[in-house]
């Protein structure tokens, strides 16, 4: 029994580090938008061009990123609920199993 709530419970791992990556890198992009706000902002008072295509490539990198982070996520998640769902499926057939012995 302490074999099968051990197998349980380390299904849910894959699923919580794909939360936790997924949410460092929406944190990544979320620093490249504040980033490029900020230099937008500065690029508007100086009337400099050169300053808003930084603003404009740190904006591509956001969207990049979060594009990126969505997929790789999506991706990840999904193998981790499959994992999950084996497991439960185990858990069902062992106890299954013991109602027939």
């Amino acid at each position: 029994d302490m074999k099968e709530a051990k197998e349980d419970a380390d299904s849910y791992d894959k699923m919580i580090e794909a939360r936790q990556e997924s949410a460092e890198g929406y944190e990544h992009a979320l620093l490249a938008a504040e980033i490029g706000i900020v230099i937008a902002s500065v690029a508007l008072l100086l009337s400099n061009r050169i300053v808003w295509g930084v603003s404009l490539v740190l904006a591509i990198t956001c969207v990049g990123t979060s594009g990126y982070t969505f997929q790789q996520s999506r991706h990840d998640v999904e193998e981790a609920k499959a994992k999950i769902q084996r497991a439960a499926d185990n858990v069902i057939q062992l106890e299954k199993d013991d109602e027939s012995e």
